[in-house]
C-alpha cells in the first residue's frame, strides 16, 4: 500500500518545477527537501566566513533551484557575485518564510 506523500504548500516553492527536475519522483523530492530543511533551518547567513560565502551561495543556488525555489536561487546567485545588505536581507526573509512553510 502506497502512503500518500504530502507536498509542502509555499508561495516560494514551485513544486511542479522541482518534481520535473527530479523526474517526478515525489519520494526523492521529499528526501531532498528534508535535507534542505535540516541543513538550513538554523542557517545564519551573517555567520558565514567571507572565504566560504561564494561557495555557500553557489551550493544554495543549485539546491534551491532543483527544489523549485526560484526566487531563493536567484538571490543566492546574485549574492554569489555581489554581496550587499539589501539582497542579504531579502534572501534571509525568503529563506525564513520557506523554512516556516516546511515546518
Amino acid at each position: 500500500m502506497d502512503e500518500e506523500i504530502v507536498l509542502p504548500n509555499s508561495q516560494y516553492i514551485d513544486i511542479d518545477l522541482g518534481l520535473k527536475y527530479l523526474n517526478n519522483n515525489k519520494q526523492l523530492y521529499i528526501k531532498i527537501l528534508n535535507r534542505f530543511l535540516t541543513r538550513y533551518q538554523h542557517f545564519d547567513i551573517n555567520s558565514i566566513k567571507e572565504d566560504a560565502f561564494e561557495n555557500e551561495m553557489h551550493t544554495l543556488k543549485g539546491l534551491s533551484s532543483t527544489l523549485g525555489m526560484e526566487l531563493l536561487s536567484t538571490l543566492a546567485e546574485n549574492l554569489q557575485h555581489e554581496k550587499n545588505e539589501e539582497m542579504l536581507l531579502q534572501f534571509s526573509k525568503i529563506l525564513e518564510a520557506i523554512i516556516a512553510d516546511l515546518t
